[in-house]
């Protein structure tokens, strides 16, 4: 599966998967403050085997003085659990990161041999 950050992903979590811990924490603080507090599983749901990132650095508005920077390319994910497609799915529709609200950290994935995006891909982007 290839996993593509369409905009940059802001995450203070550092190490081999920026995703999980940035998705991870996202979506729990949604269900903490809208759902019923259930915690979500620590396990990882997939493996990242490849990545081609970049980091990007975004004035923030006409504040010069505090750029949004966070992470920008592709992730190769084996071993998706059932679980961690039903994560990505809410991913593609809640975003991921600290700057997730203002529109930061969109991504859309596909299966390594599917010709078409299991996910939507965001207005003016192509994969």
């Amino acid at each position: 599966m290839t996993l593509t950050l369409h905009n940059p992903l802001v995450t203070k979590h550092a190490g081999g998967d920026p995703l999980w811990p940035a998705l991870r924490t996202r979506l729990q603080r949604l269900v903490n403050d809208f759902g019923n507090g259930q915690r979500l599983p620590q396990d990882l749901p997939w493996h990242v085997v490849a990545a081609s990132l970049h980091t990007v650095t975004i004035p923030r508005g006409t504040d010069t003085r505090r750029p949004i920077t966070g992470l920008k390319g592709t992730l190769r994910l084996i071993d998706v659990t059932s679980s961690g497609r039903d994560l990505l799915a809410a991913g593609t529709l809640l975003h991921a990161g600290a700057e997730a609200v203002m529109g930061f950290g969109t991504f859309s994935w596909r299966e390594a041999d599917a010709d078409s995006p299991l996910s939507p891909q965001p207005p003016g982007t192509q994969s």
